[in-house]
C-alpha cells in the first residue's frame, strides 16, 4: 500500500501571537523602581533589627550588673561581672592577639581608644583595673555612674573595621 500524505487529518501549524517587544511603560518603570526601594528598605531594616539583636545580650548582662550595684555597692562582684563583660565583648570584636594579652593601664587605654568612650581614660577607668582585686570598694557614686555610662557606649559602639 502507497503512502498518500492527504489521507492523513493534519491541521495547519498555529503561530503565537505577537509579543509586546516596547520596554516597560512610564507606570511600569515606576512600580519596579518602588519595588526596589521596598527591598532596600526591608534589607537595611533586616541589617538594623540583626545589628541591634547581637548586642541585647550584652544589654542583659550590663543590666544585670547595674542591678548587682545597686544592691551591693561595695561588694566588687559588679565590677568584676563588667571587667569580664568588657574582655569578653572585646574577645568577640577584636583579634584575640590584639586583645587577651592586655591588662591595667593598657586595657584602660585600649577601652578608651577604641570604643569612642573616654570615661575609660578618666578617673572612673581606674576602678575598672583596680577594683576587682579589692576586698571591698567604695566606688563615689557620680564615678560608678561614669564607669557604667562608659561601659554602655563601648559596649554600642561600632567596632573598627566592621560594617556599618
Amino acid at each position: 500500500m502507497a503512502f498518500s500524505p492527504d489521507s492523513l487529518p493534519l491541521r495547519d501549524i498555529h503561530l503565537p501571537a505577537e509579543t509586546l517587544t516596547s520596554p516597560l511603560l512610564p507606570g511600569g518603570l515606576g512600580l519596579l523602581a518602588a519595588l526596589a526601594a521596598l527591598a532596600a528598605l526591608l534589607g537595611l531594616a533586616v541589617l538594623g533589627w540583626r545589628r541591634r539583636d547581637r548586642r541585647a545580650p550584652a544589654r542583659a548582662a550590663l543590666a544585670a550588673i547595674e542591678r548587682q550595684r545597686a544592691a551591693a555597692p561595695t561588694d566588687p562582684a559588679w565590677l568584676i561581672g563588667l571587667s569580664e563583660l568588657l574582655r569578653r565583648t572585646a574577645l568577640a570584636r577584636y583579634p584575640r592577639a590584639e586583645v587577651a594579652g592586655l591588662t591595667g593601664e593598657q586595657w584602660r587605654a585600649f577601652l578608651a581608644a577604641e570604643g569612642g568612650a573616654p570615661g575609660f581614660a578618666a578617673a572612673p577607668g581606674r576602678w575598672l583595673v583596680e577594683g576587682p582585686y579589692r576586698e571591698q570598694v567604695s566606688v563615689p557614686e557620680a564615678e560608678a555612674a561614669a564607669l557604667l555610662a562608659a561601659a554602655r557606649r563601648w559596649l554600642e559602639a561600632r567596632p573598627r573595621g566592621a560594617p556599618c
